[in-house]
């Protein structure tokens, strides 16, 4: 149904030009991931440093101790992130495994197994953070070439379309032309 519905929202020139853009920018994510990673993380630093630093010109006055000490070390965090990219994996993989252990430690306590999905979801989480803690540069890269695989795949599906549906306006007309009578415009000119 996704599909039918996806063929009929698009022109097909607008499908060529997704297919297009889409593919050659997962295959510059695949090309160049850890670059990619690296700028992405850099230029989302800066955006939360701007809006913290706003946040602050605006509230300081209203604010109490803990939020301007939290502020600041946000503030912070963001340009030591700016500084080392790799480190931001890195603390994504502790939260990932706090939280991962916390819910694991709680099924444990109570001995509460019916939950396999949340079982599966806390182990797995364990196992993620792990990896991340010990391999931030390669996930990193690795999420990033993910993420360009995926807008590959997407963007050959738009072109997919596109040639499904360029093919179906040349059938349509083809089949309009299968009922014109022979020498049509040689009886019009003749009159």
């Amino acid at each position: 149904m996704f599909f039918k519905e996806f063929d009929n929202n698009f022109k097909p020139q607008t499908l060529k030009m997704i297919a297009l853009i889409t593919s050659i920018i997962g295959v510059f994510f695949v090309l160049f991931a850890k670059y990619v990673g690296n700028i992405a993380i850099r230029i989302s630093m800066i955006v939360i440093f701007a809006v913290m630093f706003l946040n602050i010109k605006m509230t300081y006055s209203y604010s109490g101790k803990i939020k301007k000490s939290s502020d600041v070390l946000t503030m912070l965090a963001t340009v030591i992130v700016f500084i080392w990219p790799n480190l931001l994996v890195f603390i994504l993989g502790l939260c990932l495994l706090y939280f991962s252990s916390l819910s694991l430690a709680k099924m444990i306590k109570l001995k509460s197994y019916n939950d396999k999905l949340k079982l599966i979801i806390s182990i797995v989480g364990i196992i993620l953070s792990i990896v991340c803690i010990f391999n931030s540069k390669t996930i990193l890269a690795t999420v990033i070439k993910l993420l360009g695989a995926i807008l590959i795949a997407v963007g050959c599906f738009c072109f997919y379309q596109y040639m499904k549906s360029t093919r179906n306006e040349e059938n349509e007309l083809s089949n309009v032309d299968q009922y014109k009578f022979d020498n049509a415009e040689e009886i019009k000119e003749d009159k």
